[in-house]
């Protein structure tokens, strides 16, 4: 038969149109919904989840499934309790979601509990591959593969969430916190076993308030805690984190901070057998650290937490505002490994404990404490006040060592055991230093530098910072010019004429205390040339100064003058400026000197004015003398090549003074003069010199050998312009 349906669209709606009647199957019925989301639940209830569960969550007898937790959450907060049955395994292959929150006053507890209502541990049990544990580290298996599942994961809006009474084994993670913005979230009592990660968060995460008490347990190949994102104000409290030698997974770390998380107190605990083996690359550095922070996380407390058996560090930390206390390191390969304190505020370590460290593979030396020091000389390294501790116990290399410059280290009323002092501390640059005392030190009452002073505009000056006892130095505040710290020397780069600044030092004592000096500058035309940078003054006592002020020149105990001449002799009279900027000749320049060679023999080649080191590649430019007493001019511009830049001149007469000339123009054509004749120049332009950290010295290398015999009348050394810049010369 046919039935006659009718369409109403727009004009149409009165047309009928015939279809043919088809048989239209029933609709099916919709499954009943789950029990425990029908039952009467109230806000506040106690609800029952065992492995076997299919009830309505309410009572033992009709316990729900494990999967419910999410949704019985959602049902019961604000407060209640989910009670996971403690009596036999969980079997979890699926995540546990959790979007729901409890409230600040009226959190949710997810318990262990047993049936007759007594407290237990629920046993939960991921997929992650079954390990058996280990008893030593030769028993440490690569764990990269291992995989695993997630048990919790809390998306956005779930907080104020109370875990307790679980045993957790085989999981990659047990609760992830990934883009997390979860607050009040309390973790206690909750033991695992065989994990990748413990606690998860990731740059996106945000979690605030977090507690872990007695979150512990054995065997993880990645992290047991991430504090990252920008996470803040976490509580970690005696938890026990053994990794269990589990590698591969580079790398694993007990707890780590990262991205710029903050608000970080560890109280308790210990972590321990962080293993990373770099495939048994002896070459690669070995990671695995108990404890880690990076630059941008600050506020970090750690107290009475103990880190030990790491193939790197117990506590590996770049973060500032960071104090340890009571904390014992050992046995680790760097049992403090320390790059912060970059600021006027340093690390602080009291009553703390580095104890027999350990190498076990890879690169890097085993030390009690290494600290990070910056790589150029402007560059700050970090700073470390370890006080009323302990370093003791054998060490392969030094006790403390500083990789760069810049930094410092304070070891107040601290016991040495059985150290040996000559290996207590090394520095690869002289600017980072170690400074021994006692809180009972008087240490700095003044700081005997001037507080006025008045650099040349647009040049680099250096000013040495003195107290009237030993102390390190930082810079806390600069206004209106740009200054750094080399060691115990300001180095600033003035601005225009009568332009005013303010900068503000602080030198740290013996006793690790801190003391601020202000110095106020004020910039002056160059009293010698525009762009000169030195200019060596003879007073007539004999004393050598910088007359532009910007350098301070220091001769050796030896040195003499001789009728106003520098009487410069090998290893016994010379004289040293410290390395500086002023000395990297990367545009126009000329170099001056009047000096005459003594009639004496000495070892040929030799040097006059040096700016070279031959060790580290560190050669800029020299002045001297060829096999055959040729005045000659040789430069580098990658610190490498040596002999082949050369301009050569005439042979100097013994005994004759003589104004030598070295200078570049605009076009970049270096020219060698002697007494106003041009003698040699460089058939292609010539690009910036290097930029050397070795000291400028007369006469000889930095070690004093090769060195000529004469005596010095002048010297002045100018940058941005050139003195003749003409192959017709010009008067000397």
């Amino acid at each position: 038969m046919y039935r006659r349906r009718e369409f109403i669209a727009g004009s149409l709606s009165l047309m009928t149109v015939p279809v043919l009647a088809q048989d239209v199957p029933p609709a099916e019925e919709e499954a009943p919904q789950p029990a425990w989301l029908t039952a009467d639940i109230a806000p506040g209830a106690t609800v029952y989840v065992a492995p076997d569960g299919k009830g309505d969550g309410l009572s033992w007898a009709s316990a729900a499934p494990l999967e419910a937790v999410g949704a019985l959450i959602d049902r019961i907060t604000p407060g209640g309790q989910v009670c996971l049955l403690a009596d036999q395994p969980f079997q979890v292959e699926t995540t546990i979601e959790i979007t729901a929150a409890g409230q600040a006053e009226a959190p949710v507890r997810i318990v262990g509990m047993r049936e007759d209502g007594a407290a237990g541990q629920a046993q939960l049990v991921g997929t992650r591959t079954v390990w058996a544990g280990a008893k030593t580290s030769e028993d440490a298996v690569d764990a990269s593969a291992f995989g695993g599942n997630t048990l919790f994961k809390l998306n956005k809006g779930a907080g104020y969430l109370h875990f307790a009474g679980l045993h957790v084994s085989h999981f990659a993670t047990v609760l992830d916190l990934s883009g997390s913005d979860a607050k009040g979230i309390v973790v206690e009592d909750v033991e695992f076993f065989n994990i990748r990660d413990g606690i998860y968060t990731d740059d996106a995460a945000s979690v605030s308030d977090l507690t872990l008490r007695r979150f512990s347990g054995r065997g993880f190949s990645k992290k047991a805690v991430r504090f990252h994102g920008t996470c803040t104000n976490w509580l970690i409290q005696d938890c026990h984190l053994d990794s269990g030698w589990q590698y591969g997974d580079n790398f694993a770390v007990g707890i780590e901070a990262h991205d710029s998380a903050h608000g970080l107190h560890i109280v308790g605990g210990r972590t321990i057998n962080c293993m990373d083996t770099q495939g048994d690359d002896p070459e690669q550095y070995w990671n695995g650290d108990g404890v880690a922070s990076e630059r941008d996380n600050h506020d970090i407390l750690i107290e009475d937490h103990v880190s030990a058996g790491h193939t790197d560090s117990g506590y590996d930390l770049k973060s500032e505002q960071t104090e340890l206390r009571n904390c014992v390191s050992e046995d680790n390969k760097r049992n403090y490994r320390l790059w912060g304190g970059i600021g006027t505020e340093p690390m602080v370590l009291v009553g703390c404990s580095s104890l027999a460290p350990r190498k076990r593979g890879g690169s890097g030396g085993a030390h009690h404490i290494w600290v990070s020091g910056g790589d150029s000389d402007e560059d700050v390294g970090g700073s470390v006040v370890f006080i009323d501790g302990t370093i003791d116990g054998e060490e392969p290399e030094e006790a403390i060592h500083v990789e760069g410059g810049n930094a410092a280290v304070h070891l107040v009323d601290t016991s040495l055991g059985q150290i040996d002092r000559d290996r207590l501390f090394v520095a690869t640059k002289k600017s980072s230093v170690l400074i021994e005392g006692s809180a009972s030190d008087a240490g700095v009452t003044a700081i005997l530098t001037d507080s006025e002073i008045k650099p040349i505009s647009g040049a680099t000056t250096s000013l040495p910072l003195e107290a009237d006892a030993v102390a390190s130095w930082r810079i806390a505040e600069r206004d209106g010019v740009d200054a750094w710290l080399d060691g115990n020397t300001l180095v600033l780069t003035a601005g225009a004429v009568s332009e005013r600044a303010q900068i503000i030092v602080q030198a740290r004592d013996s006793a690790g205390r801190a003391t601020p000096f202000v110095i106020t500058t004020e910039s002056v035309e160059n009293p010698v040339a525009a762009g000169a940078v030195l200019s060596l003054a003879i007073a007539a006592d004999g004393s050598l100064t910088d007359a532009t002020g910007m350098h301070t020149i220091e001769a050796s105990d030896e040195s003499e003058v001789v009728d106003g001449a520098f009487h410069f002799r090998g290893k016994g009279s010379y004289f040293t400026v410290d390395a500086s900027d002023n000395f990297a000749l990367d545009g126009p320049f000329w170099i001056e000197t009047t000096f005459k060679i003594e009639d004496r023999d000495f070892a040929l080649p030799a040097d006059v004015l040096t700016v070279w080191k031959t060790s580290g590649d560190k050669r800029a430019f020299r002045i001297g003398l060829t096999e055959d007493r040729s005045v000659a001019f040789f430069w580098s511009t990658d610190g490498d090549t040596q002999e082949q830049s050369v301009l050569v001149g005439p042979v100097l007469k013994a005994g004759v003074f003589y104004t030598i000339l070295v200078d570049r123009g605009p076009s970049g054509i270096i020219r060698l003069y002697v007494d106003g004749v041009m003698a040699a120049k460089t058939a292609e332009p010539v690009g910036a010199l290097y930029a050397s950290s070795a000291p400028l010295r007369v006469a000889g290398r930095p070690d004093g050998k090769q060195a000529a015999s004469g005596f010095m009348k002048s010297l002045t050394i100018v940058k941005g312009s050139a003195r003749c810049d003409s192959d017709e010369g010009c008067a000397t």
